[in-house]
């Protein structure tokens, strides 16, 4: 692979894809790694697999079929293939590539994104996936070894561990601007996760609406908040605040909506409301956060 000086890691993708207080519940767990010559050749391997499966094509081509639907993909190509699906592959005799398959999931069981299909893209349009791919393979000791759960070192892990989520971050931004959704995280009680959903479906400033909750779920604030806490390990106040906050600053970094348009969209009483309530938050205010970007 050609070398490429490190890129800058994103640090907002967690924003775009994850409330925040659900990020130690997330499970990343590499399972294969390779880069190399494909050794099996020819041979037709047929199974649902358990996991996520990322190909980049540098020689040769390979004929992937996924739910009845057959594509073939060539050398400059990358292919995504989602969690669960039933798929069939031929590589032809000459096939190289890079490949990282992986776990990303809620817990032990349920996976981080739903695809309703793969996805293909093209190494030269897609540079941030690549080179974020191309800095996991750099963990692997020599080309051709696979890299399983066992690091060679702790450095080595770290360094891996660092590589691979952010692979995985880009990956999975690029799936959700093209037809992918993330599943939210769900506590597993019914009343709270009703609660949760209102508060992101009505995402606003000010105070929540806990007696309408209440009526709903016939539970009261402190219980509630009791709730809350245990699973979240935070009020749900502070819940609302982050997705608040992590909108807003997307919105700043996006540079697509004025003070005034965020002002009206979520609730706050006026354009000093905003300013007030993103200091208290960042230590800055909104013209402040967007000249530090």
């Amino acid at each position: 692979m050609t070398p490429i000086e490190p890129a800058r890691a994103r640090s907002d993708w967690r924003d775009v894809l994850f409330e925040r207080s659900s990020l130690s519940k997330i499970i990343i767990k590499p399972v294969i790694v390779y880069w190399g010559n494909v050794h099996i050749t020819g041979i037709r391997l047929r199974g649902a697999l358990p996991y996520y499966t990322w190909w980049l094509i540098e020689r040769g081509s390979v004929v992937l079929t996924v739910n009845d639907r057959s594509q073939i993909v060539t050398p400059g190509q990358w292919v995504f293939i989602p969690f669960g699906m039933q798929r069939e592959q031929q590589f032809s005799k000459d096939a190289r590539l890079a490949s990282i398959s992986f776990l990303a999931q809620w817990g032990e069981n349920r996976p981080l994104l739903s695809c309703p299909g793969v996805l293909t893209g093209q190494r030269s349009a897609t540079p941030e996936i690549c080179e974020k791919a191309e800095l996991v393979f750099r963990c692997l000791p020599e080309e051709g070894l696979s890299y399983w759960l066992q690091p060679a070192s702790l450095e080595g892990a770290i360094r891996f561990d660092v590589a691979l989520q952010e692979f995985i971050s880009q990956l999975f931004l690029y799936a959700t601007q093209h037809g992918a959704t993330i599943r939210r995280f769900e506590p597993g009680d019914s009343r709270l996760n009703w609660v949760l959903n209102d508060i992101e479906n009505r995402l606003q400033a000010g105070p929540l609406p806990f007696k309408e909750w209440q009526v709903k779920t016939g539970l009261g604030r402190s219980q509630l908040d009791r709730l809350a806490r245990y699973h979240l390990m935070m009020s749900l106040h502070a819940y609302r605040d982050q997705l608040l906050l992590d909108v807003v600053c997307k919105a700043l970094r996006d540079r697509n909506m004025l003070i005034k348009q965020l002002v009206e969209k979520f609730g706050f009483v006026d354009s000093a409301h905003l300013c007030r309530w993103l200091r208290a938050r960042i230590g800055q205010s909104p013209s402040q956060y967007i000249n530090s970007i």
